[in-house]
């Protein structure tokens, strides 16, 4: 008799991967320029990629190098809330300084934003200067933020007392994006969402892109989709026509943007049957591939290549969303 089949645990190839990974969202903000005086802010550039981490971008044309004497405040209103965070910046909940070469985040706790000097910067938070400050942090250190306002100010020329180290503000000046008065810049954290991912599962001619890991030196020759229940796919690999190498089966589930089932018929009775979710979570796409082997011993027989491979395979899937979540708009 047939063995009965194993639980899901048994044929679980523990593949997870959260996808993708790189910037997908840009928006550039122009600022006025001209102030005399000032080191002038010429345009605020802020991007995300799609596991969340956002890079806030000052252009500072007049500031090729940074010099201790500057001070950058980028204020967040991470909830589109004025009525929350500081009131005299109303709505602002976060400011990250960067101030005598150290970058920090300082959160409002209902009277101050408050981090005390010296402390480690958030584990995310970085930045670099060219002709202007690059900071980038993740979102989830801005509490999870999908949309939020920010208000940016450049100040050059302090002066350091030279016995106390005190900083002496009255000698300098600043420039602020957007000019003071004229409220903050709005923008929006956009993610790859499922239905991209989807799509890049269920469309021929995105599947070819990523499916076959480019070290192993294989081509695809053909690839054949019918998604739909009961419809079926075959895959077509090798460089010699004369002797191709095939994988087909059928769809057995097809909820769109959610979960996709499929039969392995290659291999007769011993093939597994697959099973792929697409989970939307914290603002990100959960994926996960399970392998259901009929017995233990189609299981220990398929070995681990397969799941190594994927590793490289959901590296690609990455490389692709990137272009996908970048045109869709």
């Amino acid at each position: 008799m047939r063995a009965l089949r194993w639980m899901l645990l048994l044929g679980l190839l523990a593949l997870m991967a959260v996808v993708p990974a790189a910037a997908s969202n840009t928006v550039t903000f122009q600022d006025s320029t001209g102030e005399p005086g000032v080191k002038d802010i010429t345009t605020v550039v802020i991007a995300n990629d799609d596991k969340g981490l956002i890079t806030i971008r000052l252009n500072v044309p007049s500031l090729p190098t940074y010099a201790v004497d500057v001070d950058v405040d980028i204020f967040i209103d991470t909830d589109m809330n004025a009525a929350t965070g500081s009131t005299d910046i109303p709505g602002v909940d976060y400011v990250i300084q960067l101030f005598r070469g150290e970058i920090n985040l300082y959160k409002w706790d209902g009277t101050d934003f408050t981090r005390r000097f010296g402390d480690p910067p958030a584990t995310t938070l970085i930045y670099n200067w060219t002709n202007g400050v690059s900071v980038s942090i993740n979102a989830t250190e801005l509490g999870n933020t999908k949309r939020f306002r920010v208000l940016s100010a450049v100040i050059a020329g302090i002066v350091f007392d030279p016995v106390t180290g005190e900083p002496d503000f009255e000698p300098a000046s600043a420039d602020f994006a957007p000019d003071l008065g004229r409220g903050f810049f709005t923008y929006d954290v956009k993610l790859a969402p499922a239905r991209l991912v989807f799509k890049a599962w269920t469309q021929p001619e995105l599947f070819r892109q990523w499916w076959v890991p480019k070290s192993m030196g294989m081509t695809l020759r053909s690839c054949e989709m019918d998604v739909r229940v009961g419809g079926g796919y075959r895959l077509v690999f090798g460089d010699d026509p004369a002797n191709p190498m095939a994988f087909y089966g059928k769809y057995l589930e097809v909820k769109p943007n959610a979960r996709l089932v499929w039969t392995n018929e290659e291999s007769g009775d011993s093939g597994p049957v697959t099973t792929v979710t697409f989970e939307e979570k914290d603002g990100k796409t959960l994926l996960v591939l399970h392998e259901l082997y009929p017995t233990k011993e189609a299981l220990d027989a398929a070995g681990t290549g397969a799941a190594d491979a994927m590793h490289e395979t959901f590296g690609q899937l990455d490389d692709l969303l990137v272009t996908l979540a970048a045109t869709a708009g």
